[in-house]
């Protein structure tokens, strides 16, 4: 092929790649050739080879496909996983603070590299980590993705805010010395949100050019107008995105309204923040004219279906998604509310999940539409669509290699169907990223995963002990929390799922 040199870092060989072709998408026998990273070559049987391999890796058997771009999870949730089970999102937020606060850098940089581990295992090559915790130590979990050799977006989640304030109760609605003890509660306050994240962009955005910044408001409900247009300043300024969750709830939407006397997405499109570089987490309970506007404005939405059904939050309008537009990406949420980071998981639920609502079967999101959501359309979202996402000639060598000699692949008749309805991530061979074979035949030779797993269960002990007045704390909020979200109202305007 035209880029082809004579020498090769690495020569992916004997697999079948998936790649974009006129109809969709194309199946081939192929070898990639990667040289500083980028993919060089696609050759097909006969074509010339390149006269030296440093490293050849064999796809034999195999689909090699981009690799997955997990565009919305939470590293923390790996250290808290099933902490708030059986409980609506207004009170699981309670506990994910709890195991959220007061974390060591070291703790952070844990909880990603457990991140990396898993995500890897499943095939993802990039991942947007909206981050809680102190800004200021969010570095650390930066490095972490750096030092595993992950590519990664890193959004610090703030919020000015509290949540108490962000629900449809009134203070007489609470328990009064409830209420008193929040109230007196610290917040910090929208200068130092901003400077922090600020700082964080000016350390680490575009290192190595695996690393990113992004802005990450928490969600409308929860940040002021003076910290939201902060957001779209220092977005602006550093050519960066925004992302946020965007009305994931009845409740939250109810709340912006109330607020605001309008829709969350008019409010935040009045405030500067609705263009090509923002993207939504969730958008379950987004109404038609918010839908319409997102579209318009050329912003994404990233569809979590399984932490949606988790916290009961419900079932997005996907359908209604695609009808006006938006551009849509895939995220696996958080360990403790997505219940793991497969993205291969994530696509099956999205590919089936609508049927249930969406009665006409021309309205079904096809096998290629979501395999697309999550790569291309996440690299997208993530600013990274000339980049990685798709398996082509200058493109990052960002790999996902899938043994397809099992039964969900044999008898074959269409392969990328079978990955989207029957892949759990499990037949992940090996994983590249960056032209670097990050997983061989499933083992992760940067870390000793036996040591990482023991650090990993006696930091989530010590942090259980260290945050026992947060978890207490939340246990006294469960019940009102959960009031709140069982009565909040369906938005008059909303599409529907499906």
């Amino acid at each position: 092929m035209s880029g082809l040199t004579d020498e090769v870092d690495l020569l992916v060989t004997g697999g079948e790649v998936v790649r974009p072709g006129s109809a969709g998408h194309e199946v081939e026998r192929l070898d990639v050739a990667v040289v500083d990273g980028r993919i060089t070559g696609l050759l097909a049987p006969g074509d010339p080879r390149p006269g030296v391999v440093r490293r050849e890796l064999s796809a034999l058997g195999c689909l090699v496909v981009p690799g997955f771009v997990n565009a919305h999870s939470h590293s923390y949730g790996m250290l808290g996983r099933t902490q708030a089970d059986l409980l609506p999102l207004e009170p699981w937020m309670v506990y994910a603070n709890a195991i959220t606060a007061n974390r060591t850098e070291r703790e952070v940089a844990l909880a990603a590299t457990l991140s990396c581990v898993e995500l890897v295992r499943s095939g993802t090559t990039t991942v947007l980590d909206h981050l809680g915790g102190q800004v200021s130590g969010l570095g650390a979990a930066a490095q972490a993705y750096l030092d595993f050799g992950m590519r990664a977006v890193v959004a610090p989640m703030i919020g000015d805010v509290p949540l108490h304030h962000t629900v449809e109760l009134t203070g007489a609605q609470w328990p009064s010395a409830l209420w008193e003890e929040l109230e007196a509660a610290p917040v910090p306050s929208a200068g130092a949100l901003l400077d922090a994240t600020k700082d964080l962009l000016g350390s680490w955005h575009g290192r190595e050019g695996r690393i990113r910044v992004f802005v990450g408001p928490s969600g409308p409900q929860r940040c002021t107008d003076d910290l939201l247009r902060g957001c779209a300043e220092l977005a602006a300024d550093f050519d960066t995105g925004v992302h946020m969750h965007l009305i994931e709830t009845r409740n939250q939407a109810a709340t912006v309204r109330r607020l605001y006397g309008t829709t969350a997405v008019e409010h935040l499109d009045r405030l500067g923040l609705v263009n090509e570089r923002f993207m939504g987490a969730h958008g379950v309970w987004c109404s038609e004219s918010e839908l319409r506007l997102l579209g318009e404005r050329g912003a994404a939405l990233v569809h979590n279906p399984w932490s949606n059904l988790y916290v009961g939050s419900g079932i997005a309008p996907l359908t209604a998604w695609r009808r006006h537009g938006v551009r849509i990406a895939i995220g696996t949420d958080g360990a403790n509310c997505g219940c793991d980071l497969s993205m291969p998981l994530a696509m099956r639920l999205a590919a089936s999940l609508h049927r249930a609502h969406a009665f006409d079967p021309a309205q079904w999101p096809t096998p290629g539409e979501i395999f697309t959501a999550a790569t291309a359309g996440s690299a997208a979202a993530l600013g990274w669509a000339d980049e990685i996402g798709t398996v082509e000639e200058g493109k990052a060598a960002d790999l996902a290699v899938i043994d397809a000699s099992g039964t969900a692949y044999v008898p074959r008749y269409d392969p990328l169907a079978q990955l989207v309805y029957g892949e759990t991530g499990g037949n992940v061979r090996h994983t590249v990223i960056a032209g670097q074979v990050v997983m061989q035949d499933r083992v992760i030779a940067s870390v000793d995963e036996r040591d990482l797993l023991r650090e990993a269960q006696e930091a989530a002990t010590a942090l259980r002990q260290r945050n026992d007045g947060l978890f207490r704390a939340a246990d006294a909020q469960a019940e009102v929390l959960s009031r709140a979200s069982a009565t909040a109202p369906v938005p008059a305007d909303w599409p529907g799922a499906g």
